[in-house]
């Protein structure tokens, strides 16, 4: 009956639009203006890491909406479906070369890149196989995924986060006193990342119940911001000032952003309202601090 199972399926999706849309736009827009600032703010091999970090967040929080919204086209969802977990191992990889770099401040070996890239090709050339995707559940609007891939995906994750865990305690360990504060913020928010993004992943998996996954998303703004606190700290990647456009640019996201969580008219109008306010006054802001820095620079 496929007429019900649509109108089933459409129900379902519009009972989480507002969590839908507020997990997935504001964290990945977030991600990648402050990806983005960092690498054009230093040029070095850790920022460019980061930026294609926040860019297969971003990806992989599209494909995933293109999935939820997409539930009445088939060929849509398979197609995301097809390529959403490549993303999501590409992910757990960027975040341990991020880690390497960071703590070892040099890049990893040839070698090193030569095994990450063997174990992760399985994963790429069996994505758009039955090896991966079975075929479509016309009952819950869903792709029917192979067990075996899954398996695969996700003992890989383990042991890639795991191997961050304890790469990173090692480091740590390792490290002079003057890094070791670094070490300990980065890791800190990068394993709350990790942990968030898995641990939700893995239930939706496991109880087949998808919504889990979205509130995975928000380890990214937590991992963003104990990566601001470090830049702001410690100067990290060579920057000494944590951009004020940047700063209001994020809150004006994430204030306007709730208007998709909100259902009635005066908290919508209200919200408006904020993000109007935070324009105004961060506008004013970041003058203010233009003036000021070239003053200072004058006054040098």
């Amino acid at each position: 009956n496929l007429p019900a199972n649509i109108e089933y399926c459409r129900q379902f999706v519009e009972s989480y639009t507002s969590i839908l849309y507020y997990s997935h736009i504001p964290t990945a827009l977030v991600g990648l203006l402050l990806g983005f600032f960092i690498f054009y703010k230093s040029r070095t091999l850790l920022s460019k890491i980061l930026l294609a970090i926040t860019i297969t967040f971003a990806v992989w929080s599209t494909l995933d909406l293109l999935i939820w919204l997409n539930y009445d086209h088939a060929s849509i969802v398979m197609f995301a479906w097809s390529n959403i977990e490549i993303f999501s191992v590409l992910l757990f990889l960027l975040c341990l070369y991020f880690i390497d770099v960071f703590c070892c401040k040099q890049d990893v070996s040839f070698g090193r890149k030569m095994f990450f890239a063997a174990i992760f090709a399985p994963v790429v050339i069996f994505s758009s196989t039955t090896f991966y995707l079975n075929g479509f559940d016309l009952q819950e609007c869903t792709a029917l995924e192979n067990t075996y891939y899954i398996e695969y995906t996700f003992y890989l994750k383990v042991i890639i986060a795991a191997y961050v865990i304890v790469f990173g305690i090692y480091r740590y360990f390792r490290a002079d006193k003057g890094s070791r504060n670094q070490i300990a913020v980065i890791l800190s928010g990068m394993i709350g990342f990790i942990i968030v993004f898995f641990a939700t992943g893995y239930i939706s998996e496991r109880t087949l119940n998808y919504t889990y996954e979205m509130y995975g998303l928000f380890g990214m703004p937590l991992f963003l911001g104990f990566l601001a606190y470090l830049i702001v700290k410690f100067k990290a990647f060579q920057i000494k000032v944590l951009s004020a456009q940047a700063l209001v640019i994020a809150l004006v996201i994430l204030i306007s952003s709730q208007y998709f969580f909100l259902s009635n008219l005066t908290s919508q109008v209200l919200n408006v309202l904020t993000a109007l306010l935070s324009i105004i006054f961060g506008y004013i802001l970041i003058r203010n601090v233009k003036k000021e820095i070239k003053t200072r620079e004058h006054l040098q």
